[in-house]
Parts: structure tokens; sequence; C-alpha cells
């Protein structure tokens, strides 16, 4: 289907034109002929050659085609060509003001060749037939655009050597160039996509999709974290009964990506990805489904709409799958093999760490000895002591990693990565830590049932192997109000990582709780270097607590960003784990106690190294807290940068800034009196109970937290009052006042410079507040809209299927404003015409400001 033209550059064309009488000549001021040249390396030159009478210009396809005229565009018809590029190339325009639009324009004059490279992936077709649209003007008037079809058989093909200079010798080469990267508006298509379906057996198939990346440009690896970073790339089946395998991939390039300020998993130039699909029942038609990617250069990213694929099983292909991964790469099979390892290789070593942790609590150190004791009395020669601590080892790895496979095999081999990113198991996972840490700091036990441990000691009793198995069962079973919250905040961990993390986390786990017996038990004398139990014991648990507390905050973020709740943004994350880290220099110190603790004589060297580094974490989210760069540290628990920003704006809430610093002194005070010791009734006690600390940590925080977001009001903070269109629109009207309309993105982080370096500024501030309304459209929002709402559209030879808001807005943005980059702002009036060019990141404040004078001037002039 050839482009529709936009009603206004046509009447501008006929406009221009009518002073022409009717008896005037008829213009043809451009002659066009066309040639193929063999590349002489499977590709073919298709030659577009104008020759322009003196006086007259066409134009560049690097133009917006909704202010001004209509750019020249390429179309090939003919099936199974395709191009290098998704604009032809060009030589370099000339930039001049063109009086027929009242702008500067790239056009060309003369002579001019634009130049597609062809290849011929399947079959050679007979011939190429095309079609341009271009429009040309001289100094005072405009002809219409028009279309101009051609038919080129390959038998006339010329050589390589009968090619013209295309750019009369200008620049390197022949001046080609494509244009699209200098472009200041356009339609950004960088990456071309073939997908394929090949068969393998009657009940299986392989989805094969190949991506051209343009140079420059990279699409992102399906493993990246989709809450925090770019959207990575992922397929969806949409066939009924069809089961799904694992998506493979080559091995991704690590790199740093500006525009996310961290280090992602990318591609750039060809790439492929393979996906399996069985059905055991009927052979379906068809195999059906949507690709999601995006892709970006250094500079700024694109958000294009979902793929569609309609792949018939009766038209696929019958030829092997091809190589995922020329040469030495490998791929993600065994790349995933390898980070498998790496990833099972860190949790062992997190539940080895887990578990001489689990050996210094109260619940198992004093069980040492008393193990160290029995061995030594049944044991008749050493020897037999040895071989007995050796079996009793061996025990308790079978039982604790018995425990991670029984996981694995009941909750199924992708069960807990499919869990990993799920808000409900996040939020359980959260609700299972704070538990835990709660019963750390005192307020209660875990314990499993007495019965459990009477019964495994009453095996334990039978003696021999058997005897020594249940004994290991019985340690298990008596310490689990210790080790049982270790083991289930390991398991947390080990959710979010491979299916192999339970088994992995609980070998390393009994492994060196094992070893510590079975070490002791074979060598008694090592008791002496023991110290003795104590009320350090309480105060690692104390600690382990305060830990899982604060690690539980990073559950509860995922649940949040999934829900789109707003409820937990970084300011106020970071009070939290203030608060946290403070508690623990605090208890360290001896500052505060809890509970079931003593009184603390003095601070050894140990608690004390340990309060440094709490006091030091404790003081980097402090700066962070007031609006510094975070260290790397932070980076991985925090929500992404702007998220739930109604938080931070403290003027939404109506409260000025003396009220502002009333409520942080109030909570302060009441945060600082509880953490003091002193109830609500003034009475000062020993020990703080769980729940005055829970509230003082509470009342400090959202102090911490409101006193934080001041700091971002001190200069101006400006949000969008709307993230609707039509209801911004709306707005706009009733208050006769232009919308500015914010095309951004979650997961743009060049978006987050604008709106922290340079809409504080006041001038723009003044702008974006008062004198219009804005607007902020997120192209990235995979909220998904209403199925009468669902729709397929299409614009410069793309579909767009609207199934989301983001869909949506970038529809709006690429059929409307000609471009699809974010961040891109456009004051329009109140008709939805554009006032003027709209511009896209720059952290100039002046030219921003330059950019809203003009429109708004425009606007004022127009009413």
């Amino acid at each position: 289907m050839k482009p529709l033209h936009f009603l206004s550059a046509v009447l501008v064309a006929f406009l221009a034109g009518a002073t022409v009488s009717a008896t005037a000549q008829i213009h043809d001021p451009v002659q066009w002929d066309f040639a193929l040249y063999d590349n002489g390396d499977g590709t073919l030159d298709l030659d577009f050659h104008a020759a322009i009478e003196p006086g007259w210009h066409v134009y560049s396809q690097f133009l917006n085609p909704f202010d001004g005229p209509i750019p020249t565009s390429f179309t090939i018809e003919t099936e199974g060509v395709q191009t290098a590029d998704t604009a032809a190339a060009e030589c370099e325009p000339h930039l001049e003001y063109d009086p027929n639009f009242m702008m500067d324009l790239f056009f060309f004059e003369e002579d001019v060749h634009w130049v597609h490279t062809l290849s011929f992936p399947g079959a050679i077709p007979e011939s190429v037939t095309s079609y341009l649209t271009f429009m040309v003007c001289d100094d005072s008037k405009c002809l219409p655009p028009e279309d101009v079809d051609f038919n080129l058989s390959l038998s006339d093909l010329k050589s390589e050597s009968a090619k013209p200079d295309y750019c009369g010798g200008e620049g390197q080469g022949n001046g080609l160039v494509t244009g699209e990267n200098d472009a200041p508006m356009g339609i950004y298509d960088p990456v071309q996509w073939d997908i394929a379906l090949h068969t393998s057996g009657d009940h299986g198939a392989t989805v094969v999709a190949t991506a051209e990346i343009q140079e420059g440009w990279h699409v992102y690896s399906h493993d990246n974290d989709p809450l925090d970073g770019p959207i990575p790339t992922d397929f969806t089946i949409a066939t009924e009964g069809i089961e799904v395998g694992v998506l493979r991939e080559c091995t991704p390039e690590t790199r740093f990506d500006p525009n996310f300020d961290k280090d992602v998993k990318s591609f750039h130039g060809t790439v492929r990805w393979a996906l399996d699909v069985s059905w055991t029942g009927d052979r379906p038609e068809k195999i059906d489904g949507l690709l999601t990617y995006m892709t970006c250069d250094d500079t700024k990213c694109v958000f294009p709409p979902d793929i569609e694929f309609y792949l018939p099983l009766d038209e696929a292909l019958t030829d092997a799958v091809p190589e995922l991964c020329p040469g030495d790469q490998g791929t993600v099979t065994e790349a995933k093999g390898n980070e498998m390892g790496d990833g099972l290789w860190t949790l062992f070593i997190l539940g080895l760490g887990a578990g001489l942790l689990a050996i210094i609590t109260p619940c198992v150190f004093p069980l040492i000895p008393m193990t160290v004791s029995y061995f030594t009395k049944q044991s008749k020669t050493r020897a037999e002591g040895i071989r007995n601590a050796l079996i009793y080892g061996a025990s308790i790895i079978v039982i604790y990693t018995g425990l991670g496979l029984l996981l694995t095999v009941t909750l199924g081999v992708d069960f807990l990565n499919l869990l990993s990113t799920d808000p409900i198991f996040n939020l359980f996972l959260f609700l299972l830590l704070v538990v835990f840490g709660i019963s750390f700091l005192g307020a209660f036990e875990i314990q499993l049932p007495t019965s459990w441990a009477n019964k495994m000691d009453a095996q334990a009793d039978r003696g021999g192997l058997i005897g020594i198995f249940f004994m290991a069962a019985t340690l298990a079973i008596v310490s689990f109000s210790c080790t049982g919250p270790i083991v289930g905040s390991a398991l947390a961990g080990a959710a979010t990582g491979d299916y192999g993390g339970p088994i992995a986390i609980m070998f390393g786990f009994s492994l060196s709780l094992a070893s510590v017996f079975a070490l002791f038990s074979a060598f008694p004398g090592w008791l002496n270097s023991l110290p003795k139990s104590g009320g350090w014991l309480t105060s690692v648990k104390v600690w382990l607590g305060l830990v899982e507390i604060g690690l539980a905050l990073k559950f509860i973020s995922i649940s949040d960003l999934q829900w789109k709740l707003g409820l937990l943004d970084r300011n106020l994350y970071l009070a939290l784990s203030l608060v946290i880290a403070l508690s623990l220099g605090l208890y360290l110190l001896g500052a505060i106690r809890f509970p079931h603790d003593g009184p603390l004589k003095r601070v050894s060297i140990i608690r004390g190294v340990f309060a440094a580094k709490a006091w030091v974490l404790a003081g980097i989210i402090l700066v962070a807290l007031l609006g510094h760069s975070t260290a790397d540290i932070l980076n991985g628990f925090l929500p992404p940068i702007g998220y739930a920003p109604n938080n931070g704006n403290l003027s939404l809430m109506g409260l000025s800034n003396t009220g502002i610093h009333t409520i942080v002194g109030v909570l302060v005070c009441v945060g600082v009196y509880l953490f003091a010791g002193y109830d609500f009734t003034g009475q000062k006690q020993d020990r703080l109970s769980i729940g005055r600390w829970t509230l003082g940590a509470l009342a400090l925080s959202f102090g911490l937290f409101f006193y934080g977001a001041s700091f971002s009001e001190a200069e101006t903070h400006v949000e969008a009052r709307f993230l609707k269109y039509d209801q911004a629109l709306e707005a706009a009207k009733v208050e006769g006042k232009p919308l500015l309309i914010d095309f951004t993105g979650w997961a743009c982080v060049n978006c987050r410079k604008m709106e922290e370096e340079v809409w504080p500024s006041p001038e723009v501030a003044d702008f974006l507040m008062n004198k219009t309304v804005l607007v902020s459209l997120y192209v990235d929002d995979r909220e998904k809209l209403p199925e009468n709402e669902h729709r397929l559209e299409q614009f410069g030879g793309k579909d767009f299927r609207i199934r989301t808001v983001g869909n949506k807005w970038t529809f709006l943005q690429a059929s409307r404003f000609g471009t699809n980059a974010q961040p891109f702002y456009v004051m329009i009036d109140h008709d939805g015409k554009a006032l003027g060019d709209g511009v896209g990141y720059d952290p100039d404040p002046q030219k921003f400001i330059d950019f809203l004078k003009e429109n708004y001037a425009r606007f004022e002039a127009g009413k």
C-alpha cells in the first residue's frame, strides 16, 4: 500500500501553484531514470536518478513529514528483496531557507542519485518493482506530490564498472550517507527482523528470529533485569496448546550503556534467537505470537511496537535451524550453562557463609561440645571416633541438601525462576524475612513440634549408622529456631536465581555446618580453643535479624514495582535502610538493647569493627538520601531513578517549608524518644521492646524521608500534571494554555536527566508549571489496554499493534509528530497541531528555554 500524504503539504503545493494561470505550461521539472548495478558480492545497487531543471529542487528523505514538504521516499514492492537500510542512501543535501514553507529544509538541485543496496535471502526474482514519492518546488511555487512507478528486469543488470559517480566526487567514496543519524527528526527503524519457522518432527518446531541491526545501534539480551534497565528481547507464543521451551540466544556483550547508566547485556550487527515449541495433541495450523524489544544507540532509545508474527506450519522450513552463533561465541544454552555454573558457585558460597553464621547462634553453638562429648564416650578408638564424626557430618549434608532437592523436585525445574518476578511471591518473601528478622530480635521463637525432636532422639539411641543419622536429624530439628530463619533467607535469595539454587545453597549450608561438628568430634582437643557461650551469641542473632529486615526491603520493592503502586520510591527505601543501618551501629555499641540482651560491659574489637561498617553504610545511604549520586553498593537494591515521583513531591501535599520541617522535627523527636528507651507514658526502660523499636524506626524513617524529599523541593520539583493525552488536552482548552507533550519512558535515563537538570531551571519551571499544561506519555508502559481499545494501525509501512498504554503513545508520537525517539518534547495548540519543531535530549537549559519561548509565542499569536 502506498503511503498516504498529509493534506497540509498537498494544500501548500496547490496553493503555491495557484498563481499560475490555467493557460500556463504544464511543469515537469524532474526526469527520473532507474538502473540496477552488480556489486560483485551477491548484492545489487538500485539507483534512482533525478535530473532536475534549474531553479527547482527535490527534498531529502530526512524531513519531518508533518511540518513542511513531503520527503522523498522509496518503496520496494517485490517480495523476497531485502534492503541494507530502511532509507535509501543519498548524497549530502543543501540546507537552506525555503520561502514556500518559511523554514530551513534539506533539498537537492540539478542532478542527484539515491541508492538502495538490495540482497536476496531466498529465490532471486526476475524483476524488481518499486515506486517513489517526491515533491518538487522552486522559490515561488510547489507542484503536488507525485508517485512514480517502475519495474526493472534483472536481465538488464549493468556491471559494477558502469556505476556513475553518485555524488560527483564530493566527500569520501561516492559520498552516500543514510542521513538518519543526523536527522533532526524522523522515524528511527534501525532493526530489520526476519522470523521463520523450522519443523523438527511431527510434534515440534523452532521459531528463529534474525535481527539485522544498523551500525551504532544495539538490541538487548533476554537476560536483563526487566525492572531496572532496558526492555529485554522476549517472545510470547499465543497459540493454544503449545509448550514453549527456553529462549536461546548468543552470548551477549556486557557493556556500560549511557542510556541506563549501568552495565547491560546487548547485541549489535546480526544476531539470532531460537525458541523451541512443541505440542502433544493435534497439530496446530500455525504458530503465532509477539516479539517485544527495544533498541538504542549511545544517545537515544526507541521503543518499537510489538512485532506480531503468524507462522503457518504448512509453510515451515524443513532445513536445519541455522547456526545461531557463528564462530566461538557459543549459544546461550552453553553460556547459560557457564552463567549457571557461576551463579551456583555464588549460591554455594552464600550457603557456606549462612552455615557459618548458623554455627555462632545460641541454638547451635552450645551443641558443639555436647556432640563432641557424645562421640568421645561412644567411640572405643580414635579411628572409630573419626569415622562416626564423618558419618555424622555426611548425614547433616544429606538431610539439608535433600531438603533443597525436595524443593526443586516438588516445585518444578523453572518454578522458582517464574516466581522470582511474581509480585505475590515477592510479597510473601518480604513477610517471611520480616517474621524471621523479628524472631531473631527476640519477639518470639520459631520452633518445630517438640514431638519431632523426641522421636528423632529416640531413634538416635539405637546406635550404629542409623543412630548417627537420626542424631543429625535431631540437631536439625532442635536448632531450627536459629537455622530456620537463616535457611529460609538463603532459599529466598536462591528463588531469584537458577533452578539449581536450592540444592547449591543447601549443600553449602550443610557442608559448613557439618564440617565444624565433624572436625571437633574427630579432634575433641580443639574445644579448648572455642570461646565460651554467652551474651555474644544473642548479639549475633539480633545482628542477623536486623540484616534480614533490611534485605526484606528488596522483595517488597519488587512487588511495588510490578504493581506500580508507587509506595516505595528511592527516598523512602533509603530512609528505611538508613534507620536499619543506624540501629545496627547503635546496637553493636550497646546504645540500644533488645529483650534478651544483658548489659554490655565493654565493646570488643569485633563489635567495634562491625559497628564502624554499619556507620559507614549509614553514611553512604545518608549521602544518597540528600540527593547525591549513590555508590555502586546500593544500585542493585534501589528502585529505578524517577520511580514513584509523587512521594517526593511535597508540594502536591500542600505543605509549606515550615510544615515540612515541623513534621520532620516531630517524627525525629518521636523516633529518638522511643530509641532512647522511653515509652509513651514517659517511663525509661532498660531494654527496647520490639514494638517500641518498630514504632521508633518507622518514625525516624518517615522523618528522614520528608527531610530528604525537601532537598529536591529546595530547587524546584516539576512533574507532569497528567499521564493521559485526552485529559491533558481538555485541561489545556479550559485553561487557555498550550499543551506540552513529554514523550518519555520509565527506562529512559536521558529523560530523567532532563527532568533533574533542565526542568528545575526557574525559567523552564515557570513555563512547565504556569504557562503550559504538561503531560508525560510513557511509551514503554506495559499496562494492558481494555480489549475494546485493541486495534491495528499502520504508519510508514509499519504495523502498530495497539495493545498496551505504551503502544498507544508510541503510535501517537510516530504518526502525529514523525519521530519515535525519547525524550521528545512538542508543544501543540488546542486543535492538536504542533506549534513548531519538537526537541529531544539536550542538557543545556537555554536551548530548552528557546524552544519553549518560540512555540509559546506562536500559540499566543494564534489566539
